[in-house]
């Protein structure tokens, strides 16, 4: 990792950090998705766009997913590899199929920054603002709530075929 990328993340982490007090937080950097509603994501088309904007639409296409039960364009922006990727969108569609729901903003990503580049793979890193909310899991189930948190996540990306495909989401924090 170099220099840079370090301090970048160690400004994100410390953002992070900081934000766990009440005081009035510093942002890192500007929203980049201040509004995750439930928007159709599939205006941009993946060939078009870079690792960073890559991120930003797998995000967009996953809180789309949450609000409609649609997974089809998070999907196509996720590498067929990524398992990680699976295990976050299986979920969704499997709530929905058992008439189920989300009552969620998602995901906002407060910052972003490609760590790494070359050739065909990409790394982005990102602080995200997960929203609260709740999951009803299936048709009459009882909803479970959960609280608003803030989560450092890193993107591994592939570039398949023409466009940049999401391969690995961990989670730093």
């Amino acid at each position: 990792m170099t220099r840079a990328a370090v301090a970048a993340l160690a400004l994100v982490v410390a953002g992070l950090l900081a934000a766990c007090d009440d005081d009035p937080r510093p942002r890192i950097g500007p929203p980049e998705s201040t509004s995750p509603a439930p928007t159709d994501p599939s205006s941009s088309t993946p060939e078009s766009l870079g690792p960073k904007e890559t991120v930003r639409a797998w995000v967009e296409a996953r809180n789309y997913a949450l609000n409609t039960g649609d997974v089809a364009q998070v999907r196509d922006l996720s590498a067929a590899s990524c398992e990680t990727c699976t295990d976050l969108i299986d979920p969704i569609a499997e709530v929905y199929k058992e008439g189920g729901r989300f009552e969620t903003e998602g995901w906002t990503i407060a910052s972003s920054n490609v760590s790494k580049q070359k050739g065909r793979r990409a790394e982005v890193q990102v602080a995200l603002d997960v929203a609260g909310g709740r999951t009803t899991e299936s048709a009459g189930a009882k909803p479970v709530e959960y609280p608003p948190e803030k989560r450092i996540a890193v993107f591994k990306l592939n570039r398949i075929e023409k466009a940049w495909r999401v391969s690995f989401l961990g989670f730093l924090s």
